[in-house]
């Protein structure tokens, strides 16, 4: 049996009101969570890719040695046998080395071309890693822009619009260089990095409207349109993930937005446009 409760309320629309927007925190924590979750194990495999990048000494004296025992296996050629798995060579000073082989290869001179080619791709390791830890560290910074973009949202909507339904139901491969989002149809391409603000920078089209901060460095946007006039809302959406993925924290931030043929590329990035309009976004 059902005995209802009394509940003695001076204002009905009120208490609706307050018990619905209860709900809607409720969602937005869950929502907020399960978001947070995925983009920290993201930033863990960047931030552990970044540490188990070599060093550069550590590595430079590798591709020695790897020479080292290329150059000495090819000088005692007739001293080792096939499927041998070590070996004592004495060195060019008089000492004695030894030298662990590979057991998958059939001759000397195989062997010897094994470490040549080892010490050859660690070379070329050394020469390539200051790239690669600074593409790593981008990408953690763009991470670190998402995550705060979802801890400071306040509103369900805010996290769908960084996690457009499109691109989740699609197999879509995953651009490095900038991040595509949709708003209310419209795609939108952000920048992640230098690379990528010059990338969306070329694939814009003459009606396509560009966004940044205001007389600051920011992350590049683009709204891919085919028409005279994108909607207000897709414009202050589109200045809020410019804002969401410049800076960090609370503030009062300006973003100027124009036509793509009124920019004018300097060099790299760097731009310069005279007509324009401004939106103003309030990050809480």
């Amino acid at each position: 049996p059902f005995t209802p409760k009394e509940y003695p309320l001076s204002d009905v629309e009120a208490f609706m009101y307050e018990t619905c927007e209860e709900e809607e925190q409720q969602r937005l924590d869950r929502i907020k969570k399960q978001k947070l979750l995925l983009l920290q194990k993201k930033m863990q495999k960047l931030e552990k890719y970044l540490n188990q990048l070599g060093d550069e000494v550590i590595l430079g004296e590798e591709v020695t040695q790897l020479q080292h025992y290329g150059n000495l296996v090819l000088s005692n050629l007739h001293r080792i046998k096939p499927y041998m798995k070590k070996v004592e060579l004495q060195d060019y000073d008089g000492s004695m080395v030894n030298v662990d082989l590979p057991v998958d290869l059939p001759s000397a001179s195989a062997i010897s071309n094994y470490f040549f080619k080892r010490a050859k791709k660690t070379k070329q390791k050394v020469k390539n890693l200051h790239i690669e830890r600074e593409s790593l560290r981008e990408k953690i910074e763009h991470q670190k822009h998402f995550i705060d973009a979802v801890e400071t949202a306040v509103n369900v909507s805010q996290i769908q619009l960084l996690f457009p339904p499109r691109l989740q139901q699609k197999k879509v491969k995953l651009n490095e260089s900038y991040e595509i989002f949709w708003i209310e149809g419209y795609k939108v391409m952000l920048g992640k990095n230098e690379k990528g603000n010059i990338e969306i920078l070329e694939k814009a089209r003459a009606r396509d409207i560009w966004l940044h901060l205001k007389d600051r460095p920011s992350t590049h946007v683009i709204i891919t349109t085919d028409k005279q006039r994108v909607p207000d809302n897709v414009l202050q959406s589109a200045a809020r993930l410019c804002v969401d993925f410049s800076v960090f924290g609370k503030g009062h931030y300006e973003v100027d937005y124009t036509p793509r043929r009124e920019i004018r590329i300097q060099e790299g990035a760097n731009v310069l446009y005279n007509k324009y309009q401004t939106l103003t976004v309030e990050k809480e």
